[in-house]
């Protein structure tokens, strides 16, 4: 079960990645080293809804900073 939990969250962090590459470039990746740190799949869910709507990096900067321990 804790490898299904972590595939999954590893799935998330990549798709994560590549939304923040094709949104926002350069900018969006660097806020990778952070995301990282978010620790359950269902943060890292709500993040990537978050992502999709958001209209700017700071938008989405913002809008996590309470995900992360």
């Amino acid at each position: 079960s804790e490898g299904l939990i972590e595939g999954k969250r590893d799935g998330l962090l990549e798709g994560i990645e590549a939304i923040l590459d094709i949104k926002y470039g350069s900018k969006g990746l660097e806020l990778m080293d952070i995301i990282r740190n978010i620790d359950t799949v269902e943060k890292l869910s709500q993040l990537k809804v978050i992502i999709k709507r958001s209209a700017t990096v700071d938008e989405v900067r913002v809008s996590f900073i309470g995900m992360v321990k």
